[in-house]
């Protein structure tokens, strides 16, 4: 038959070099191309797509390197005009285009974006790396949008469209001029998932994130050192969303207000955050919540956010409010939060504005609660505390219900604010006004006290009671002097003695290049026995044993499950070594692994799985308590994929791999944790 032969696209790119005459690729009409393994360089065009221009086409555009291309209008590297395109495991640098420096997506397009690098693309208008308009409706997964620039959107711009960005790395970009240093999102409804938006900067407003007349959620995000005239984190006006689970902490607002977070006219609900360690040049070192022009007592369009389960701690405020600033004409709800330790006061309520605060933590700020007349604050069931020199109230009175008591955390100077079991805090809240759950997901009300009943407690973390102190062992009489006691004599029986078992040491290969060899030390425990399949020789009974690390099984039994003790989490593997990739198995009979990490500080905790082929799998992330904090599912085969979720305190986490529809218990999956 002919000769065949399939080209190495790592070692042998096909280089594609426009020479500066225009666009270097255009795929339209339809087409469903399949380009891979590709370096398109050096286009350069009047219009849209320097180096590759997509009109109304599905093409799949993998492995490909886009570098140095130049668009007049815009997309500089790729304009995707309509179509629903993939772009896979690609590089997109060195563009630039008036908009969209690196890529274009535009009138209606669908876009898959996957395990893709957009990096130091240049725009002079908006978007440096990444500009969506006109209806337009990306997914943006697992990718890096870092170092690039333009006078607004830095990273990237969306203007009219809906989409999502999930677990990306979303870093260093620029907003020269404009806001959103990290992403630029207006008149849209986004999505944020999962994603690191560290380190961008912005000369106006949001330095990580601007949400401008939109609808957005972002969820389980790290958004950490970003620096933004207002808003140093995340700055959001005239727009609704839910902003969940995040860890928000060493922001800057470098002219003006909300280091953390600024809310302008904007009625979002902020819930399980933590915010910690932000700074602002005026008002709300941790939130700012900006009201607009009054008039007497009449103001226009007041912001009204609603804030639950927060941790807003080590904020500090070049004015007003260390940790919440309320504004003239703006009103906020805190319910169930713990405001911990900032510079300044606690929670500034300014003339002409409103605040209700009920089952909240005030300790350890310079103020607790400050308001200045005219305002409407209201106070009860809080726990206000330490708060000095300036006091716990001014400007108001304590509630009905407050109390200043220590409130017995866990550790303050580790930003860990769950309850100690003596604290105060405990069942001293209001049933009527807690939410549902609390900052780690666990229900609330909880009873707290051996004798009492289903109460709220006051702060961020409800106490979770251990059963067990609670029990109280019934004492032994004691018989009076003289009183004969009765020896019982044990009936004889027959004793079976288990045989011998051997266990086999196992030796722990992590895959990284240079770490040392672990060797698994067999533990001495009741043997156990593995049921035998109809064969001539029933299998050998075998004892359970645990591995401080997973370990490669080169020579796989039929049946490994008695090899694999880590199908629950109180069998889990570990401590993993951040940094380290391990190999293993999912088994025959209990195709679910568990593994400990043990995390020295808060952070990003990034986990990477490789799938081997004929395997689709689902990663978890859960607390030390076991509740599930972060989940990502249907890893395809044949890739390598990357979930990154913020974590707020260290200490013991759990990491669980399941099948999501199948599985091959003779391959195995490499697994990667690193904490950024």
């Amino acid at each position: 038959g002919p000769p065949s032969w399939q080209r190495d696209i790592t070692a042998y790119p096909t280089i594609i070099d426009g020479q500066n005459g225009g666009t270097v690729v255009s795929l339209s009409n339809g087409s469903a191309a399949l380009l891979e393994g590709f370096i398109i360089r050096n286009g350069n065009v009047n219009l849209d797509g320097g180096g590759i221009l997509i009109h109304s086409a599905s093409p799949t555009i993998s492995a490909t390197a886009i570098l140095s291309n130049t668009a007049v209008s815009s997309g500089g590297g790729i304009a995707i005009d309509g179509g629903s395109p993939h772009l896979i495991n690609d590089t997109i640098s060195g563009n630039t285009a008036m908009g969209g420096g690196g890529i274009l997506i535009a009138n209606g397009a669908e876009v898959d974006l996957r395990s893709t690098t957009i990096g130091n693309n240049m725009a002079y208008m908006f978007g440096g790396g990444i500009l969506v308009a006109n209806s337009s409706s990306p997914t943006v997964q697992n990718t890096i949008i870092r170092g690039n620039r333009a006078p607004s959107g830095g990273g990237v711009q969306v203007f009219d469209s809906v989409g999502q960005i999930i677990n990306s790395h979303i870093m260093e970009n620029v907003a020269q001029s404009g806001s959103g240093g990290g992403l630029n999102i207006q008149n849209s409804s986004m999505s944020l998932g999962a994603n690191s938006i560290v380190s961008n900067t912005a000369t106006m407003n949001g330095g990580g994130i601007l949400v401008e007349t939109s609808s957005a959620s972002i969820d389980n995000c790290l958004v950490r050192a970003n620096q933004g005239g207002n808003g140093g984190g995340i700055y959001i006006v005239g727009s609704l969303g839910l902003i969940t689970n995040n860890l928000i902490r060493d922001n800057i607002a470098t002219l003006g207000s909300g280091g953390g977070i600024a809310l302008e006219r904007s009625a979002p609900t902020l819930d399980a955050n933590s915010i910690i360690a932000n700074t602002s040049a005026t008002n709300g070192g941790g939130l700012d919540v900006v009201g607009r022009y009054c008039a007497s007592d009449v103001c226009e369009n007041p912001a009204s956010p609603a804030m639950v389960n927060t941790v807003i701690a080590r904020n500090v405020a070049g004015e007003k409010g260390g940790g919440i600033h309320v504004d003239s004409g703006a009103g906020v709800s805190l319910i169930n939060n713990t405001i911990a330790n900032n510079g300044g006061e606690g929670v500034f309520v300014d003339a002409y504005a409103q605040a209700a605060i009920t089952n909240t933590m005030i300790m350890n700020n310079a103020y607790g609660i400050r308001a200045l007349v005219p305002s409407a604050p209201g106070s009860d069931y809080n726990l206000v505390w330490s708060n000095t020199p300036g006091g716990n109230y001014e400007g108001l009175s304590a509630g009905s219900h407050d109390m200043s008591a220590d409130p017995r955390v866990v550790s303050a100077a580790s930003d860990d604010y769950h309850l100690r079991p003596d604290s105060p805090a405990i069942d001293s809240g209001s049933n009527a006004a807690a939410p549902g759950d609390d900052r780690d997901g666990n229900v609330r009300p909880l009873q707290g006290r051996c004798a009492g009943q289903q109460i709220a407690d006051i702060g961020a973390y409800e106490f979770l009671l251990d059963p067990a102190s609670c029990f109280t062992p019934t004492p032994t009489p004691t018989l009076p002097p003289g009183t004969p006691t009765r020896t019982v004599t044990p009936t004889p029986s027959s004793t079976q003695t288990a045989s011998p078992s051997t266990t086999p040491t196992r030796t722990s290969t992590p895959v990284t290049t240079g770490t040392a060899t672990r060797t698994a030390t067999t533990v001495t425990s009741p043997t156990r026995t593995v049921t035998p399949t109809a064969t001539a020789t029933p299998r050998q009974t075998v004892a359970p044993y645990h591995l401080a690390m997973p370990v490669i099984l080169a020579n796989l039994l039929p049946d490994c499950a008695a090899y694999e003790p880590n199908d629950s989490q109180q069998a889990a593997w570990g401590p993993l070594t951040l940094g380290v990739t391990y190999r293993a198995y999912l088994c025959f009979y209990d195709p679910v692994d568990w593994y400990t990490v043990d995390l020295p500080r808060a952070g990003a905790l990034s986990i990477e799985l490789a799938v081997p082929t004929l395997m689709d799998l689902n990663l978890y992330l859960h607390s030390s308590n076991g509740a599930l904090i972060a989940e990502s599912v249907n890893f395809g085969e044949g890739v390598s994929e990357r979930i990154i979720m913020p974590v707020q305190v260290p200490g013991r986490y759990y990491i669980r791999v399941a099948p999501y529809s199948r599985r091959d218990p003779n391959q195995p999956y490499t697994l990667t944790a690193n904490l950024f």
